[in-house]
């Protein structure tokens, strides 16, 4: 955590985001789901039911590895596809927190970009993004959809940014 931390403060531009409930999005397997049975009645006057949880739980000591595990399982596949931002990840994630920044705006914001999709395609959602740039701020305050990302992209990475 402390590397982590002193990492994210050697570069000038700054961000985190949270993955919006990171440990609901992953799904046990079925031979593991019997280990996690619970009683369940919503009268007690019946016999309880006996449930399984379907989702990895929070509070259980393996939950932050098994989060941990699966995040770098995807990350793997846009290892050639997002060389810097596949690194930076693998090194940028303490839990469900994503930590991490850049050197300038254009690089912060293509990180970005590249991050919310591939969260997008693992169907998990970064969200309560901060950062300590104006500009970046400024791009996500903009609702950048899958179909204008391309549109996006290539203008603000070719050009300095001026405000």
């Amino acid at each position: 955590m402390l590397e982590l931390l002193l990492r994210f403060r050697k570069n000038a531009v700054a961000f985190t985001a949270d993955v919006k409930s990171a440990f609901l999005q992953i799904e046990l397997d079925l031979r593991d789901r019997e280990f996690t049975r619970f009683f369940w009645t919503d009268n007690l006057n019946n016999n309880p039911y006996v449930l399984n949880f379907t989702r990895v739980l929070f509070e259980l000591r393996p939950s932050p590895y098994l989060l941990a595990a699966t995040l770098k399982h995807h990350f793997k596949k846009y290892k050639e596809q997002y060389p810097r931002t596949f690194d930076l990840l693998n090194s940028s994630i303490y839990v469900d927190d994503f930590i991490c920044g850049r050197n300038d705006v254009p690089d912060a914001l293509r990180t970005t970009l590249e991050c919310l999709q591939i969260f997008s395609d693992a169907s998990m959602l970064l969200r309560k993004w901060r950062t300590n740039s104006k500009q970046l701020i400024c791009y996500g305050s903009k609702k950048v959809s899958k179909q204008n990302y391309l549109k996006l992209v290539p203008p603000i990475l070719n050009h300095r940014l001026r405000f």
